[in-house]
């Protein structure tokens, strides 16, 4: 049985083609080629901005049981949306049909004056999706690995590895103007029947919008993360800035679930003036509230200190933000008292004993001298 020669036009573009069947040995031969020189036509379909042009072809032989498909796509100018490619070239080729199928795949784009390049083989065995021998790169930037996918459970086993010597290679993808380098390395881990996922990240002289940091370390856990999610991380850094605040350095550490994270870091920086600050606490989360419960504080800001005496809870809701109780040792005296801003009703009660008024940052340009004790309600 063969099609000696296919060929549909129409306004869009054509399709060409040909096929044959031998009965017999039931081996298969075909071709099919497609070209659209304009794909705006889809653009009142999918209701989204979409350009360019596109050419496909697709070779198959082979016996029916176990065929080998080879397809090749060719766009230029292409658009969709925002996203704006100069050219992209995709190659996969594979053997077999579900459930058993064994391949490889390229793509190759340009985008912003970059180009992308990405392969790996795959494999369908049953429910298990498999890609190995991954590779993307772009610029000096490259992502290698392996991963295993059970397509029943969702759960992964594998591992991802990112090289980024220079990230400002990558802005385009992130849509972040970014500087500096990073590796990162991702295992996915199956135990119990549930998903692990650890992440370490070694970035180095890193500059973005939102601020720089000389030296920036994390390595996190993160177990159950589609049901019950929990985990714990731990953050260190070095020559941070944001804005006019400076860290010289700064080491944060939490662990728990989605509901529950017990944290404790300290910091040491400038704003105006040097700083340090050591805390504790727990942030509880809820649908409808967070509640943030600082169990230690302890600061030094130029020569002031500060400490807190009693644990503080700050409340935030829909309605508002609370604080209370607040118990606060400053220098040589002290601050108590409670806070509270909800459904837009300000309610206030402090009481201060022996404040030292000329270590205050804010009443030190004004030469305050002197003790201040009283209440506010």
């Amino acid at each position: 049985v063969s099609i000696s020669k296919l060929q549909f036009n129409a306004v869009p573009g054509k399709v060409t083609g040909a096929a044959s069947l031998d009965l017999a040995s039931q081996e298969l031969d075909g071709d099919l080629r497609i070209v659209v020189p304009k794909l705006a036509f889809l653009s009142p379909v999918l209701t989204r901005t979409i350009d360019g042009s596109l050419e496909m072809e697709g070779i198959i032989t082979g016996p029916l049981s176990s065929p080998v498909i080879s397809m090749k796509a060719n766009a230029k100018d292409l658009v969709f949306e925002q996203l704006n490619l100069k050219t992209l070239t995709a190659n996969i080729h594979t053997t077999g049909l579900p459930p058993r199928v064994q391949g490889r795949s390229e793509l190759r784009l340009k985008y912003a004056g970059q180009a992308l390049s990405g392969r790996s083989n795959f494999s369908l065995e049953g429910k298990r999706l498999g890609l190995s021998a991954l590779s993307i790169k772009s610029g000096e930037n490259e992502l290698t690995g392996k991963l295993t996918l059970d397509l029943k459970s969702l759960l992964a086993e594998g591992e991802l590895q990112a090289k980024a010597r220079k990230l400002s290679d990558l802005s385009f993808l992130l849509g972040e103007g970014l500087v500096g380098g990073a590796g990162i390395k991702t295992t996915f881990e199956i135990v119990n029947n549930k998903q692990k996922i650890g992440l370490s990240l070694d970035g180095r002289d890193l500059k973005s919008r939102f601020g720089q940091a000389k030296k920036l370390d994390l390595k996190a856990r993160l177990v159950d993360p589609f049901k019950k999610p929990s985990g714990d991380f731990a953050l260190k850094g070095s020559g941070l800035r944001f804005g006019e605040v400076t860290l010289a350095t700064l080491a944060l550490a939490g662990e728990g679930t989605s509901e529950k994270i017990r944290f404790q870091g300290n910091t040491s920086g400038k704003f105006k003036d040097r700083f340090e600050v050591e805390t504790r606490g727990v942030l509880h989360n809820t649908s409808k509230a967070q509640t943030l419960e600082l169990r230690s504080f302890v600061a030094q800001y130029r020569d002031l200190p500060l400490k807190l005496l009693v644990p503080a809870t700050i409340h935030r809701s829909k309605t508002g933000y609370r604080i209370d109780p607040l118990s606060l040792k400053i220098g040589g005296g002290q601050l108590d008292g409670s806070w509270s801003l909800e459904n837009q009703r300000l309610s206030l009660k402090s009481d201060v004993k022996k404040l030292p008024l000329a270590d205050l940052p804010f009443t030190r340009m004004s030469r305050f001298t002197g003790n201040a004790t009283g209440s506010l309600y």
